[in-house]
């Protein structure tokens, strides 16, 4: 697999300008489903909420330059992603997360010429 980053310094700036980071993400009532037997469903929606807003500030602090999409279900977790200039786009879930990428990949592709 070749990683776009580890091409010549010069090519780096090229590719990185033109990524965009998508994280999917179901409504934070239906999460973390493999935990019911030890976690409460508050305490699951929690940690769901906690890891989601972990991760939009490790690539707002760390990766700035990077456009990032949420894709989600759930109005709350749009918002929330707003809060840190994520973009957001909803999905309705019927498809799952397979469906939910294409449909956040198709829409990359039509931005291609303006950010993510």
């Amino acid at each position: 697999m070749t990683s776009f980053l580890k091409t010549p310094s010069l090519m780096a700036p090229f590719f990185i300008d033109r990524l965009c980071v998508v994280i999917p993400m179901k409504s934070p009532k239906r999460s973390k489903q493999r935990l019911v037997g030890s976690l409460s469903d508050t305490a699951r929606e929690s940690l769901s909420l906690t890891l989601f807003e972990n991760t939009l500030v490790f690539f707002q602090r760390h990766f700035p330059m990077l456009d990032v999409l949420v894709v989600s279900e759930s109005l709350d977790v749009l918002a929330l992603a707003q809060t840190y200039e994520a973009n957001t786009l909803f999905d309705d879930g019927e498809n799952g997360l397979n469906g939910a990428l294409d449909f956040a990949c198709d829409w990359v592709k039509r931005q291609a010429t303006t950010a993510c």
